[in-house]
């Protein structure tokens, strides 16, 4: 299988809202992360939250090593001040949304989105321009839901 056939599959899957048992199991399939781009690792990301794969303490390793990645590969970005950016902010705040825990969440699922929400908005600095209102506005709940409100300002 191809990384873009992968996603397509499981972004496919979490707009439908539609829980295939062997899509939760396939998380194995994505032991090389390096095959996937900054958006692909996104975009799987949000269709996992969407699956609730947070919520199963299992999960945490991968999904955390899946992040790992992407905060990496953003981090560098900021560094290197790129013009072509790894991910849209739009499709960032979108997963950040996602990933932010309701009910508390476990404490692994909160260090994750709180790692992914720091990294993005040090990236979203220069990449807030191109957000539509809704967007901001959701970046600014999941920065006062996470206790984050004054890196918001």
């Amino acid at each position: 299988r191809s990384p873009k056939s992968f996603v397509s599959l499981v972004w496919g899957f979490a707009r439908a809202a539609y829980r295939h048992e062997g899509l939760l199991k396939l998380p194995l399939a994505l032991a090389s992360r390096d095959k996937y781009t900054v958006m692909q690792l996104v975009t799987l990301l949000w269709a996992f939250a969407e699956f609730g794969l947070f919520e199963v303490q299992a999960n945490h390793g991968f999904l955390g090593k899946i992040l790992e990645g992407i905060v990496e590969r953003m981090e560098a970005a900021n560094v290197e001040k790129e013009h072509s950016n790894p991910v849209h902010p739009r499709d960032l705040v979108r997963l950040i949304m996602a990933m932010i825990p309701r009910d508390g969440g476990s404490p692994k699922q909160k260090e994750c989105s709180d790692k992914l929400l720091e990294v993005a908005n040090a990236y979203l600095r220069k990449g807030w321009s191109v957000l539509p209102a809704e967007d901001l506005c959701g970046l600014l709940w999941a920065n006062v839901e996470s206790l984050r409100w004054t890196e918001a300002i």
